[in-house]
């Protein structure tokens, strides 16, 4: 990590069977009001380092590629994952922390 860079939380939703991002997408904005209450736009870990919340709403499996099998569907959410952390390496951060739900 270098002096410029930044601590980043990357929160991954996977929405259920059948379902779309639009059905968490509350999950992501509760995270990011709550974030926001705390430190706006980066909270605090338990070191007191400043991390900012990245949320990523996986949108590669919705509705029926949902019954694709977990293989391919865990396989679309990983490639999501890897182009969020390019993202975000590129913007100057650094995944620091990682949380999943689903």
């Amino acid at each position: 990590m270098t002096a410029s860079s930044y601590k980043v939380h990357l929160l991954v939703l996977i929405h259920g069977l059948w379902g779309t991002r639009k059905h968490i997408e509350y999950i992501a904005e509760s995270a990011i009001k709550h974030t926001a209450r705390q430190n706006a736009p980066r909270s605090r870990n338990v070191k007191g380092e400043e991390v900012k919340l990245v949320v990523l709403n996986a949108r590669l499996n919705e509705s029926t590629n949902t019954y694709d099998g977990i293989d391919l569907c865990a396989e679309r959410v990983l490639n999501e994952v890897d182009e969020e952390m390019k993202r975000v390496k590129e913007d100057g951060g650094v995944v620091d922390r990682f949380s999943i739900v689903g």
